[in-house]
């Protein structure tokens, strides 16, 4: 018989964010995007097989990113104010 183990998927999921956080821009001691884009596909798979998938926002886009497009007139092109990809939070 398997003994089943238990895993705490807020922790897990909370641990991603907080790599997910860190600024990837001349730092070699954190995630490239590369590395935060195995990150996000690894706790997705995670919280959509358990039941806790609510999604995502792009860290900047929380930051102030939203007000600056909105100040900006809200142009069709929100690349600029979302940031790097894989730079997110998951709920």
């Amino acid at each position: 018989m398997v003994k089943r183990k238990t895993f705490d998927v807020v922790k897990f999921k909370n641990w991603v964010n907080s790599f997910l956080a860190l600024p990837t821009k001349d730092n070699p001691h954190v995630p490239s995007q590369d590395e935060k884009r195995s990150l996000c596909t690894a706790v997705e798979m995670v919280l959509m097989d358990t039941g806790n998938y609510r999604g995502f926002n792009p860290i900047k886009w929380c930051d102030g990113g939203c007000a600056s497009w909105q100040d900006a007139g809200q142009p069709e092109d929100k690349k600029p104010f979302l940031g790097e990809e894989y730079d997110r939070f998951y709920y």
